[in-house]
């Protein structure tokens, strides 16, 4: 009985330390996690206060200098707009200048405070001097150009430019019924039986027979002596008084009567 009292109590003491042990490595964890949490919330705060700082100091650039703007080509098969960048710098020593292009941001909307980043970057063709073409998503995009000359100094210019969204609206209109053949007619302004009401040509127009040829003076004398505008132009009310006269001459005499 004895030998099992003090295998009991070397058991208890045992499982006290190694219980005691247990805890106090989860009480080290639970402080090192609450220590990692602060130092990460930290991290975030710091994070977030530069984002908006630099948010910010893009924003004012934006508004102060106004962004270059881009109308897009109208393709609706297309979402990218092709760009250049030309940048024009000259050393007063007469140097050789290197250029480097470096694309730093793009956004939906210069006016945008909830930052909504476009996943995109332009793959430029050629970056390696004074002009750039590329491909690129409407957007305000931000790029930065380098200029260094032999002596490694750098001129460094930051260039905004907004790309207007692809132009879409709504199609609009009505739907009309109407009796097939109702609205076939002459569409011609210019032709002796217009129809201002036809929707479809039928190719029926009849056109004015200048007996005149064009002759403007001839076309002028001949307006002034049957009362119409002397315009010069051989249009529907000339022919209709010209046929009227041909009508008189051509019709039968009517015999007198005593």
């Amino acid at each position: 009985m004895k030998d099992n009292a003090t295998f009991i109590e070397f058991a208890t003491f045992f499982f006290i330390i190694a219980f005691s042990a247990s805890m106090t490595k989860l009480q080290w964890d639970h402080k090192a996690d609450l220590k990692q949490q602060k130092v990460d919330k930290e991290t975030e705060i710091r994070h977030n206060a530069e984002d908006q700082l630099n948010w910010q100091d893009r924003y004012v650039r934006i508004i102060s200098n106004d962004a270059i703007l881009i109308k897009h080509d109208g393709d609706p098969g297309t979402t990218l707009i092709d760009v250049t960048m030309y940048a024009r710098y000259r050393d007063p020593e007469k140097d050789d200048l290197v250029y480097e292009w470096t694309y730093l941001n793009s956004w939906d909307n210069k006016l945008d405070k909830e930052r909504i980043f476009i996943d995109t970057e332009p793959d430029f063709y050629d970056s390696d001097g004074f002009r750039v073409d590329f491909g690129i998503e409407a957007g305000v995009h931000e790029f930065e150009v380098s200029v260094t000359d032999s002596y490694e100094l750098q001129a460094i210019e930051i260039v905004t430019i907004e790309v207007i969204a692809e132009p879409n609206l709504v199609p609009g209109g009505s739907t009309l019924v109407f009796e097939k053949g109702s609205k076939d007619g002459c569409m011609d302004k210019t032709a002796l039986n217009y129809d201002s009401s036809a929707m479809f040509d039928d190719n029926s127009c009849e056109y004015p027979k200048d007996p005149f040829k064009g002759n403007k003076v001839e076309i002028i004398k001949f307006q002034t002596e049957n009362g119409l505008t002397p315009d010069g132009v051989w249009g529907p009310t000339s022919q209709t008084k010209f046929d009227a006269l041909e009508t008189k001459k051509t019709a039968p005499a009517v015999p007198k009567t005593d």
